[in-house]
């Protein structure tokens, strides 16, 4: 992937083992919240959207990443994220 190439200074130096795995799922969490934004659920008296539930599961992602990974690879998944 060469957003991880890029984000990452020394390949040969640094081999991350789950980081392509991670982005695809982050990605994928993301591409879901958006198409089900607009299904509605009920939690006895709330009524809430389905994006409201998988959403914040996208900022245990990038904490993730900039925990275990670092600074410049948590800024990877931006790229086939939001382009």
């Amino acid at each position: 992937m060469a957003y991880v190439a890029a984000a990452v200074k020394d390949p040969a130096a640094r081999s991350y083992k789950y980081l392509d795995l991670l982005i695809n799922i982050f990605v994928v969490v993301l591409i879901v919240s958006n198409l089900v934004a607009q299904k509605f659920t009920q939690f006895g008296p709330f009524k809430v959207s389905a994006a409201q539930l998988l959403f914040p599961i996208t900022y245990i992602f990038g904490d993730v990443f900039t925990e275990v990974y670092g600074y410049s690879a948590s800024r990877a998944p931006s790229g086939p994220a939001h382009g």
